[in-house]
């Protein structure tokens, strides 16, 4: 494909690179077929080097940037000129206190201490590259299953004797965790039990199968506002200037001359 900007074209091998690069965010994300996610990178790809394209040239025209030039040291000079421009055309705004407070006031529940949760498991242990070992761990775990299905109440009696993790002494109790400190399988099974329920299936991690009861849940404090306010502060106006950059790049692109894509989407 071949773009140009007001007469300018973008070199292939820039495309290239940066569909590379917006491939493997798109891949990374997952839940696309293959021909989705290069169809997305491939816009993505382009819409990035177009505006990039745009800036360069209103820090030019503003007289930001000197004539062409190649090498790391342009490469350089371009960042700083489309720092400067962004600067001057889209400033930080300004984010009153009654603004922080009233953002606050009806997004509470975003402002909490971390939630606290007490799991018990039982670990049927395995390396996480031996299939074999895998696969008799797995068959562990759900007669282990079968048998808790039967009677709930026999959990720390297994634990104790058939868990190979060292919480097995404690009849399998991880104590008090918060979020962020088990592996991302196990922890998503934990946000979705009920207190008291037991995972209804193995839970499989790089340490090898889980069977997980939820002991306990509870939620952390609202936290005050002194706390919290810079926060807001930064993310409020952040906010802002994402806004007023998107609608001064739709500004450029309105007067621009486009050619091989359709950028303004």
């Amino acid at each position: 494909m071949s773009i140009s900007v007001n007469g300018a074209v973008i070199p292939e091998a820039d495309l290239r690179r940066e569909i590379r690069v917006q491939l493997a965010g798109v891949a990374a994300a997952g839940g696309r077929a293959a021909n989705d996610q290069l169809r997305q990178a491939e816009s993505a790809a382009s819409r990035a080097l177009v505006v990039r394209e745009l800036l360069l040239q209103e820090a030019r025209t503003r007289g930001y940037l000197a004539g062409p030039a190649t090498g790391r040291s342009a490469d350089q000079a371009q960042e700083e000129a489309i720092r400067r421009l962004t600067e001057t055309a889209v400033p930080v705004p300004a984010v009153s206190e009654a603004e922080c407070q009233a953002f606050f006031e009806a997004n509470r529940d975003r402002f909490r201490g971390p939630d606290l949760f007490e799991p018990s498991h039982i670990l049927f242990a395995a390396p996480p590259d031996g299939a074999e070992a895998r696969a008799e761990a797995f068959t562990a775990a759900r007669q282990a299953l079968a048998e808790l299905e039967r009677d709930p109440d026999r959990f720390e009696q297994i634990a104790r004797k058939r868990s190979a993790c060292p919480s097995g002494a404690r009849g399998g109790s991880l104590g008090q965790i918060t979020r962020g400190e088990t592996e991302p399988p196990f922890e998503r099974h934990i946000l979705e039990l009920e207190v008291g329920a037991i995972s209804r299936e193995p839970i499989e991690t790089d340490h090898g199968f889980h069977i997980v009861r939820l002991d306990e849940r509870a939620r952390g404090d609202h936290l005050p506002y002194e706390v919290v306010a810079d926060r807001i502060r930064i993310y409020l106006r952040d906010r802002a200037w994402r806004r007023s950059m998107h609608a001064f790049i739709g500004e450029l692109m309105a007067r621009a001359e486009i050619e091989g894509m359709d950028a303004r989407d």
